[in-house]
């Protein structure tokens, strides 16, 4: 599927931050009610330190996902405000299909979506996702290596995946990280919430099930995606 091109396209992004958490969003004629971690502040294209950020992200995920939240911990906004990097982050994405959002046939529960989705996994051709990612992010003066998608896992609510990825800026410094996503559909939408913390150097999805890193970032996921499907219905209403 397309939309696993790009997804680690986010992680990497030097952000300067309002300071707002956003949970109520306008998107695609729909109200949706997406939380974000405890003590992480969403990224706001009211504010101008913001937006060029988020228009990076915004073409970096061109006709594959729309950005609907982008979030950092809200400790970290200091060390962004004097130009330090900051790896990680907290991204809501809409998936999107011929550049509207991707919208599950009426009727389909959510159940029957994600398991649908998670069989695909096994087709992904992997080195074709992550070169499509490395080149994508050149355009935008960074430097990408990443590992994945895999399944994780998969629940009545969603379905799970993780990635690794040295990322950086061009010339500089890479970073070691470490992502979890989750699957669901609310509103009839495809939507992800996506996870991303720094790792140790040499991380890899082999240790995607042990590492403290993956089960700390895969435990908030988990209850992410619990709270916004109490939130949100399977279909709008």
């Amino acid at each position: 599927m397309r939309m696993w091109c790009k997804m680690a396209a986010v992680v990497f992004v030097l952000f300067s931050p309002l300071g707002a958490v956003a949970e109520n969003v306008a998107v695609d004629g729909i109200i949706a009610e997406l939380p974000l971690p405890k003590g992480y502040c969403a990224l706001s294209k009211d504010h101008p330190a913001d937006l060029r950020y988020i228009q990076r992200q915004e073409r970096l995920q061109a006709g594959i996902n729309r950005v609907v939240i982008l979030a950092i911990p809200c400790g970290a906004l200091p060390k962004i405000r004097r130009g330090e990097d900051q790896i990680g982050a907290a991204v809501w994405l809409l998936n999107l299909e011929n550049g509207r959002a991707n919208r599950v046939p009426a009727g389909y529960a959510r159940s029957e979506f994600v398991k649908t989705v998670a069989s695909i996994f096994p087709r992904i051709k992997k080195e074709s996702a992550s070169r499509y990612v490395e080149d994508s992010a050149k355009q935008e003066d960074l430097a990408v290596k990443t590992e994945g998608p895999v399944l994780i896992g998969v629940d009545e609510l969603a379905y799970y995946g993780a990635l690794t990825a040295l990322a950086g800026r061009v010339g500089g410094p890479r970073y070691a990280v470490a992502g979890v996503f989750g699957g669901t559909m609310i509103h009839g939408r495809m939507f992800t919430f996506n996870f991303y913390g720094e790792a140790e150097k040499g991380t890899s999805l082999r240790q995607a099930r042990t590492d403290p890193v993956f089960q700390r970032l895969q435990t908030e996921v988990r209850q992410i995606i619990q709270e916004t499907t109490k939130k949100n219905p399977e279909f709008a209403r």
